[in-house]
């Protein structure tokens, strides 16, 4: 008999010997009957519990581990869609080796921060399509 079976058996039978003390309140021996019941009772329950969490760890380790896998597989997809194979460089060469890329991001870089882009003049009719300035908010930031 599975152990919850067993739990709801005890069950009914310290109702039914409850019953018969409170019928006959003296009988000590219902009493000790009913103690015994009770130890049981708590026994069973344990039991089931400990059942209850070795097949939740049992789940858990099997799950687990497929979370786990698909999870590793993710991470491992991601790092190689965001991982750079290949770059080409000011003469239009690609270039797949990691270091000679290094030099030229750095290449790349360097010569954009020592340039300056000059800005077309801007036009006024698209100035006055957006929000403005009140005279109170150039006033706040004269201030700072």
């Amino acid at each position: 008999m599975a152990t919850s079976q067993q739990v709801e058996a005890i069950n009914s039978e310290c109702s039914a010997l409850q019953q018969a003390i409170l019928a006959d309140p003296g009988n000590i021996e219902l009493q000790v009957i009913e103690s015994d019941l009770r130890k049981e009772h708590t026994r069973l329950v344990k039991a089931e519990v400990d059942i209850r969490r070795q097949k939740a760890k049992v789940q858990w380790l099997k799950e687990g581990d497929i979370h786990s896998s698909f999870f590793h597989a993710s991470l491992k997809a991601r790092r190689q869609h965001s991982q750079i194979v290949s770059v080409c460089d000011s003469q239009g060469r690609r270039l797949t080796d990691s270091m000679e890329m290094k030099e030229e991001i750095l290449s790349f870089y360097k010569n954009l921060l020592g340039t300056s882009n000059e800005v077309e003049s801007i036009d006024p009719s698209v100035l006055s399509l957006g929000p403005r300035l009140t005279e109170e908010h150039k006033r706040i930031l004269l201030l700072f």
